[in-house]
C-alpha cells in the first residue's frame, strides 16, 4: 500500500463531518479521506494498492471539483 496525505485551505466542509471515498476510481484497493480543520480547511488523502498506480495521480483526480 502507498498514501498521500495534504493539508488543504480554501475548501467546503462540514467541520463535523469526515468523509470517505472509495472506488477503483477513486483509490483502487483501499480508500480517500478528507477529515476537516474546520469549514474551510483539512487533511485531504488516500491510500492504494501501490501495484495499481501512483497516489499522487489519484490524489490529484480527487481535489479537482468535478473529480475526473
Amino acid at each position: 500500500m502507498t498514501s498521500i496525505e495534504l493539508q488543504c485551505a480554501g475548501l467546503r466542509l462540514d467541520p463535523e463531518c469526515v468523509e470517505l471515498f472509495a472506488g477503483e476510481k477513486i483509490a483502487p484497493g483501499f480508500f480517500g479521506w478528507i477529515i476537516p480543520y474546520g469549514a474551510d480547511s483539512g487533511l485531504v488523502g488516500l491510500g492504494l494498492d501501490g501495484k495499481r498506480g501512483i497516489a499522487l495521480d489519484y490524489l490529484g483526480k480527487l481535489l479537482k471539483p468535478n473529480g475526473s
